[in-house]
């Protein structure tokens, strides 16, 4: 049976003086809007708009700096991000998405599922703390950081090892994808780096948030280790934490058809059977 076309459109807009670029795919009833961690763009998303266009109208955007998006103004970050991403959704008329971060992502998905409760039908955290317990991941990454990898050809420290050794044409294609904007390891300005680190939701908020909520980690995570995410998902009231074996901190990318099923799942039930 063949499939029927989707419509896919680009498209941006202005907003506080900058330029914010954004694609939709499918037209379906309920919308999903994924936004992309610090190395990459709207363009990451490539092997989750294909799977979910036919059902959502899918929305993917740059946050500023990256992609096509502007900066002008040097003042990109959380707290603008946050009102970036409602501002997409006021531009295309959505009033309720289920809303998906994926690493940097999630500290912007999790703000607009703080401050715009009413718009958030479903929060998917990818490989992300969210600005949930930062004294843990200060602690950790003291522990680790030794400065910018080396820049060799299908190596990244966020993916997972499986992905490098047996598929290095596709781990190239994510350095590729991350060198958009102020993608790519060690690119992003020191403005935005600080504002993820400044970033603490509250145990107060989490714990009175009652959407739901699912937290998607990799066991071989370097960035955000599984155990540090399974500390975030015990701060909701009710979520789910699901971890990808084998994969490291781009599950979405790594593992794109398990990856898929797990959010298909939570979004048709609201958690994952």
């Amino acid at each position: 049976m063949q499939r029927p076309p989707i419509a896919w459109s680009v498209g941006s807009f202005e907003h506080e003086g900058e330029r914010l670029a954004f694609e939709v795919s499918g037209s379906g009833p309920e919308t999903i809007v994924f936004s992309h961690g610090l190395g990459g763009s709207h363009a990451v998303w490539f092997q989750q708009v294909p799977f979910f266009a036919d059902r959502y109208r899918v929305i993917t955007w740059d946050a500023r700096g990256f992609g096509s998006s502007t900066d002008r103004g040097a003042r990109s970050g959380i707290s603008a991000s946050v009102g970036d991403l409602a501002a997409v959704l006021d531009h295309l008329e959505v009033e309720s998405a289920h809303v998906v971060g994926q690493s940097m992502g999630g500290w912007t998905s999790l703000g607009l599922a703080l401050a715009q409760t009413h718009r958030v039908a479903t929060l998917t955290l990818a490989n992300s703390i969210a600005g949930v317990n930062l004294s843990a991941w200060h602690e950790y990454r003291n522990t680790t950081s030794s400065g910018p990898p080396p820049m060799l050809v299908g190596q990244h420290p966020a993916l997972g090892s499986a992905l490098c050794e047996h598929d290095p044409a596709k781990a190239f294609l994510y350095q590729q994808l991350g060198g958009a904007g102020y993608g790519g390891v060690g690119n992003a300005p020191a403005h935005v780096v600080q504002s993820l680190a400044a970033t603490g939701w509250g145990d107060d908020a989490l714990g009175a948030y009652e959407g739901p909520v699912l937290l998607i980690s990799g066991s071989e995570d370097a960035l955000f280790p599984p155990s540090m995410v399974a500390d975030v998902a015990n701060r909701f009231r009710t979520a789910t934490l699901m971890v990808i074996d084998g994969a490291g901190h781009s599950a979405y990318f790594e593992r794109p058809d398990e990856w898929n099923t797990t959010l298909n799942r939570f979004l048709t039930a609201g958690r994952v059977p």
